[in-house]
């Protein structure tokens, strides 16, 4: 893919990012198409992080429909990725001791990009790019997907925060349940 291809693919996923809004999973949904277009891989993933799992958010292509997949944290480039904040590269998953041999397996992973998505300075998750061959990605892959990585932990944060908000909006904070405002949304909707 040639310069231009890429930034315009970079531009058309920023803009569906955009038109997506506030809603988290439409944002992830966009997020593992465009990233996989970008870098023309076979499959990307968002990982989200939570305590001392990676939970798989959305996936496109290879790793389509392993949504909610939870690995543990240690022993992965995920993780090693949000520990550390840095961007990183597996050229061959078969001989690389950073990662998880058996889950790249069952996800058709040889070799992969790892950038984490970092929000108000913590890494709230990666966004993984993977591909079936070895060695497919390149030192201007990563530096673009890190590019990439960084508005899009800035949209994540803005859809969970708006569905947190929402959340809070129409449910009654002692007990948890939907309140009066949500009951009558649904009233008028049906």
């Amino acid at each position: 893919m040639d310069e231009v291809t890429r930034m315009r693919a970079i531009i058309n996923a920023q803009n569906e990012i955009i038109e997506a809004g506030s809603s988290l999973p439409e944002v992830m949904r966009i997020v593992t198409i465009q990233a996989m277009l970008v870098a023309n891989s076979t499959g990307a993933v968002v990982e989200l992080a939570e305590g001392d799992e990676m939970v798989y958010g959305s996936g496109a292509g290879t790793v389509a429909g392993k949504e909610g997949l939870r690995l543990h944290l240690h022993g992965r480039l995920s993780g090693l990725c949000v520990t550390t904040g840095d961007t990183l590269t597996c050229t061959e998953t078969e001989t690389d001791p950073r990662v998880d041999k058996v889950a790249c397996r069952k996800v058709g992973a040889r070799s992969m990009v790892v950038v984490p998505l970092i929000c108000r300075g913590a890494t709230v998750g990666v966004l993984k790019v993977l591909s079936d061959q070895p060695a497919q990605f390149s030192e201007e892959d990563a530096s673009l997907l890190k590019s990439l990585g960084n508005f899009i932990a800035a949209a994540i944060s803005q859809a969970s925060t708006f569905e947190a908000t929402q959340r809070q909006a129409l449910t009654d904070s002692l007990t948890g349940l939907q309140n009066r405002t949500d009951f009558m949304d649904q009233l008028r909707g049906a």
